[in-house]
């Protein structure tokens, strides 16, 4: 099995570049679990502000792009469609944030409430 290079990125900064790390094959095979339990939405993510958290996103050399923000999932491959999921209680968002390494977050940072 090939194993998957994705990056994952908290979106927190303006004007410096956002946390990234790199996600092991279990940490992915973990988050596309939650994904695929996840109920699907008719909306999109509302729109994020232009200062503060603005969500956080997956991004994998195979073009695979999740991106959890506003109690929704969007998920998208190349130039397909977006799919959105409803994750009421931010079990995606709340893992991938959990994957960041110790260093890697601001000291006691936590994303703000669902808009």
């Amino acid at each position: 099995m090939r194993k998957a290079h994705c990056t994952a990125t908290a979106l927190i900064y303006s004007g410096r570049p956002d946390p990234e790390w790199e996600l092991d094959n279990e940490q992915l095979e973990t988050l596309k679990g939650i994904w695929q339990q996840l109920p699907p939405s008719k909306i999109a993510p509302p729109s994020p502000p232009p200062l503060g958290y603005r969500g956080a996103a997956i991004r994998c050399d195979s073009g695979e792009v999740w991106l959890a923000y506003g109690n929704i999932v969007t998920f998208k491959r190349g130039a397909s469609r977006p799919k959105h999921r409803g994750d009421d209680q931010r079990r995606f968002e709340q893992t991938l944030l959990g994957t960041a390494p110790s260093n890697a977050l601001p000291a006691g940072f936590r994303p703000p409430p669902a808009p």
